[in-house]
């Protein structure tokens, strides 16, 4: 394990339109990826970072906070910032036997918001859905779906097949959204801030499902369910939150993206 000098980062342009955060992140990312700075090497506390660049704290701590939503880097409480491995190949995981234009993909992307001009039939057909996070929580004991979603209002969009819903997204609705039964309104909000995500931070993982959604996708209470969840963000920034949950049985199958 290498531990990278302050020295050896050199100097940023302030000349640049770029923030001071972003040219930092991108220094200690270029390293990474040439090989300067490889997995399980340490990195300078924030403090000496914060002297070499002339910048406050605060700074180096978003820099930081841009390579750890990318799953560069890891923090060890009492020892430092090191440097994980590279991220892997980003997949794209299909479910089979659909109508593929209609899937959400696993991982890659947001989940598909709907067109504004179908909200309405689509709520009519009860394929939306706005309700409180809080009302998804499992009083059996399983909480892990309001505790990632956190306490506010969600839109859920049904995914059907043949009528039968086989995959539930949801959204978090930003506090600034319109409150009631506002459904238009709040689809536009999200799309609105949807559009703003240039990247993603995603996990794959398999749960018991919550009531809720044993009763939403016709699940017996012992069959897994496969949740994919996505923070968007801006600018380094957390700005949208999102889940897709599905029957764990459906079989999907990987398609590599370019990276």
């Amino acid at each position: 394990m290498n531990r990278l000098a302050a020295s050896d980062l050199g100097e940023l342009d302030r000349a640049s339109g770029d923030p001071l955060y972003r040219q930092i992140a991108d220094r200690l990312l270029d390293l990474m990826q040439t090989g300067a700075l490889a997995s399980g090497d340490m990195l300078p506390s924030t403090p000496e970072l914060s002297r070499h660049f002339g910048v406050a704290p605060m700074t180096i701590r978003e820099a930081l906070n841009v390579l750890r939503a990318a799953g560069r880097i890891v923090s060890e409480k009492g020892k430092g910032v090191y440097v994980d491995g590279p991220p892997p190949l980003r997949v794209a995981m299909r479910t089979l036997s659909f109508d593929a234009s209609a899937l959400p993909a696993l991982t890659g992307a947001l989940p598909k918001l709907p067109d504004l001009a179908d909200v309405l039939a689509m709520l009519a057909a009860g394929d939306l859905r706005l309700t409180d996070s809080r009302a998804l929580s499992d009083r059996g004991g399983l909480v892990s779906a309001p505790q990632w979603l956190g306490e506010g209002r969600v839109l859920e969009i049904f995914h059907k097949h043949s009528s039968q819903v086989f995959a539930v997204s949801r959204y978090v609705l930003p506090e600034a959204s319109p409150h009631g039964d506002a459904v238009t309104e709040s689809v536009a909000t999200l799309c609105a801030v949807a559009d703003s995500v240039d990247g993603l931070h995603e996990e794959v993982l398999s749960r018991m499902p919550t009531r809720s959604e044993a009763a939403d996708l016709l699940l017996p209470r012992e069959q897994p369910v496969l949740v994919t969840r996505h923070v968007g963000l801006s600018d380094g920034v957390e700005v949208i939150r999102s889940e897709t949950v599905r029957d764990g049985r459906t079989p999907v199958t990987l398609v590599d993206l370019p990276i």
